[in-house]
């Protein structure tokens, strides 16, 4: 009992340090500290409205920089 505890506290620890949120089209994580660098590639996909179709968007959010790039 005493392990899955610890399993839990871990976990709720982990998932704060990295929550993501996505509002406006903009991705924010929480700082952890300059000492690390965070690349994550996001896939999705993005309803065009112009021609009604769906295209795959990646989006790179570097932490070292706190930038978007679209691909």
């Amino acid at each position: 009992m005493r392990k899955n505890i610890g399993w839990i506290v871990i976990l709720i620890m982990v998932t704060q340090f990295f929550s993501i949120s996505f509002a406006k089209n903009e991705i924010t994580v929480e700082d952890l500290g300059k000492e690390i660098s965070i690349k994550t590639r996001l896939a999705n996909y993005v309803m065009d409205k112009e021609y009604g179709t769906f295209k795959q968007v990646y989006l790179t959010f570097d932490r070292g920089r706190k930038n978007l790039i679209y691909e």
